[in-house]
Parts: structure tokens; sequence; C-alpha cells
């Protein structure tokens, strides 16, 4: 093994022993891969912890060969032990790692940006946020091997049809290409964030509705730091399109979790994002003189609205975050009956657009919301707080341009504490 290599398995060896997640599983990969013998595979499965096992690993790995350290990095991507892949600056195709701390693009779509693989950045265990922040009270929590579940619905194919003008039977909803790249990317984000991560796909309205319910109840919520929805679909003013056509407004989505509906998941946070149209207005540039732009996307092969409507979609008379008077009828009873909170609290809303305004949708790569989300994210989440980043997302979204037209993503929050997903951080790691 070349020495520099050495020097990185040094450097990093307090890092890789607080974090490898599965000692026995990396062992069993490194024997099939010819790496360990038999006796180093007994040798370390003799350990009696978790961090004497990774500890022997890390003793063995050096005396191996040259192309021990490859093996080795490669297969902490293939065990998801994927925050000390980036800490030993390879990932599983063999590509370098980028350097933390790089600009924002100054374009978007960023071809290079959504298509390269999503790698996280990891924490440092001895940075001062890591200090500062683990234990503060003023900070939510994220500490544990799984945080909790993130839900997944992406809306792909549209089914609810009407008779044209000459007697023909076609969609109202354009079929979503591309939300596939969302699917993908955000299941490798949050997988690395340490979620649990669901996905379902092709709901109708009722269908997410009853979704959402299940989820709620699920009583190992109780055991969670978080709960995650992201929902990918057609849009409206009104709320969020199923596959029949059909509106879920997106208070309606959050209401199944909040204090009164799942108490499971009281003050801990609770992430919404929404990727779907909000009406069918462009956000237009300061260049931009012409009265119609959909001439210009129109001839754009690979941008889609996100309303993908055929016709014009009825709007509603209100905004889908605007509180209504059942919001607040009814008093919880909190789990903790020395304190009293507000059920609506602990609950951040995300969403790809303004109310009224239309979404782009890049048919080969994703959307511009989802995918700019995936790229701050795995980049700036070892160092900034959610909300930093989410003002970094909309900088980066705002950069699209399709002709004339461009999109600013949004967000509105209730949580009461900071939030850091902490990447590739656990607690007791190595008990």
């Amino acid at each position: 093994m070349q020495q520099e290599h050495r020097n990185l398995l040094v450097k990093n060896r307090t890092l890789i022993i607080e974090n490898m997640a599965n000692p026995l599983d990396v062992t069993d990969m490194l024997y099939e891969k010819n790496i360990f013998t038999d006796a180093m595979k007994q040798d370390v499965e003799a350990q009696r912890t978790k961090i004497e096992q990774v500890r022997k690993i890390l003793d063995l790995v050096p005396k191996r060969g040259p192309k021990a350290f490859e093996v080795f990095c490669h297969t902490m991507v293939e065990t998801h032990n994927y925050s000390i892949a980036a800490a030993l600056g390879v990932q599983g195709q063999g590509h370098v790692i980028a350097q933390p701390g790089a600009d924002l693009p100054e374009e978007w779509p960023n071809e290079k940006a959504m298509s390269a693989p999503v790698i996280v950045e990891p924490c440092n265990v001895h940075s001062d946020l890591v200090r500062q922040n683990w234990h503060n009270p003023n900070v939510y929590p994220m500490r544990k091997a799984i945080r909790g579940k993130c839900l997944i619905i992406s809306n792909k194919i549209f089914t609810k049809s009407e008779i044209d003008s000459e007697g023909v039977f076609r969609n109202v909803l354009r079929h979503r290409y591309g939300t596939e790249r969302d699917v993908e990317k955000l299941t490798e984000l949050f997988s690395q964030f340490h979620f649990e991560v669901i996905v379902k796909e092709d709901l109708q309205r009722d269908a997410m509705s009853r979704v959402l319910f299940q989820f709620s109840a699920d009583k190992s919520l109780m055991d969670s730091d978080c709960f995650v929805c992201i929902i990918c679909s057609h849009g409206t003013r009104e709320g969020i399109y199923g596959t029949d056509g059909e509106i879920i407004p997106i208070e309606e989505v959050t209401s199944h979790f909040d204090g009164e509906h799942c108490p499971q998941l009281q003050e801990k946070p609770k992430l919404f994002f929404i990727q779907a149209c909000q009406g069918e207005k462009y956000d237009r540039t300061e260049e931009d003189q012409g009265p119609d732009i959909s001439k210009v996307v129109k001839d754009l092969k690979n941008i889609r609205l996100e309303d993908g409507a055929n016709r014009t979609d009825a709007e509603g008379d209100r905004s889908p975050h605007t509180a209504t008077a059942t919001d607040a009828v009814g008093e919880m009873q909190p789990i903790n009956t020395r304190t009293r909170v507000s059920i609506k609290q602990d609950i951040l809303v995300a969403c790809a657009t303004h109310p009224d305004f239309v979404s782009f949708r890049n048919e080969l790569y994703g959307s511009w919301f989802i995918q700019a989300v995936v790229y701050v994210f795995q980049k700036y989440a070892h160092k900034e707080s959610l909300v930093e980043m989410l003002t970094m997302v909309n900088k980066v979204v705002t950069t699209g341009r399709t002709g004339t037209a461009t999109q600013c993503s949004k967000y509105e929050t209730s949580l009461t504490k900071k939030f850091l997903f902490f990447p590739g951080i656990i607690e007791n790691a190595g008990s």
C-alpha cells in the first residue's frame, strides 16, 4: 500500500472507528474480494465490540498489498458507509469527491451538477459545529443510526382524460418524465442522511391521503428523531394532483403529521418538500418584455412545466398555506403533561415555486428545485443548518432560465429549534 494511502487511513482513523456502522459486513465483503484471508475474517469476528472490530480491520488493511486501499474505499460505498468513503476521497466509480465549500453554480439547470453521483460530505466529529450543537438543547436531536422515515411520493403517469373539441380522448395532465431522476437522487441523499427511505409511485388522490394517514399512525415514529415527506407531482394553487387528476391540498398533507393527528412526532421536526406547480403564471426576468413566453418554453426540448395541463386548471381562492378555521379547532393533549405545545409547530414546508406560479422540470436530469436541494444539501449539510441551505436552494433555483422564464422556490417554517442533519455521525456509533 502506498504511503499516502496509509496516511489517509491514519488521519481518518478516529472518524472511521466512530462511524463504520457494519464492520462485519465490511469484513465479509473484503473476504469475498480476497483482501482478507479466512483467518483474518475470523480474527475480526472474534473482537467483542464494534470499535474493536473496526480497529482490527484498520490494522489489517494496510498489510494487504497495493490494491487493498482502493478495494476498502469501494467497500465503504457498497456497505453504505458513505461518510467514510467521502473522507477518504473516493466513491464507487472511482471519481474524486468534490471538495467541500464549492461555490454555488452560476447557472441552472447545470448538466454536470445534475448528472453527478450523490456523495454527502460528512461532519467532522471534532469540528466546532458538532461540539457546539450535538447536545445543544436549542438544536433538534439528530443522533440515531436511523433518524426516521423519509416518504417519497412520485407521480409520473397520469390517467385522467377528457374529450377535446375534435371528439378525441386526451390526457388532462402530461406524464412527468424525469421524475425518476429526482427519486433516485433523493433516495441516495436521505439514505446518506441516515433515513429509512420509502418510495410510493403513481398514486391517485385518495391513495396519497391513505398512505399519509398510514405513515402518521405508525407507532414507530415515537422512536424517530425526524420525519421527511417529499411529493413530486403536478399541482395547482389548490394543491397537488393525484394521478387521477384529483387534488390534495398541501395543508391536508402536513396536517396528517401535526401534533393533533400524530402525537408520536410532537416536538420533533417534520420536513415537507413539494415539487409541483402552484398555478399557471410564469416568473419572468427583468429583461423580459414579451407578452407570451409560453412560445419560448415550447421550443425547449427537455423542459416541462410541472402543472402539465392541456387545459386551464381552476385556481383556488386561497393559498394552500393559509390556515382555515378547522386548523385551530380542538386542543391537543400533549405527551408531556407539564408543557403545552402548538399542534402546528416544528413543521417546515419547502415548495418548488410560489402560489400561482409554474415550476420547471428537465426530462433528462429532473426538476430544478429537487435537483437544487440535492446539490446544496450534499455539499453543505456538514456545516450549515437546514434554513441556511434552503436559502442557498432558493438562490440556485432563481439562476434557472428557460428563455426569459425563471423560477423561485420558497419555504415556510414553524421550526422552534435549529435543524442540522449531522451527516456521518451517530450516537455511540462504536458501542
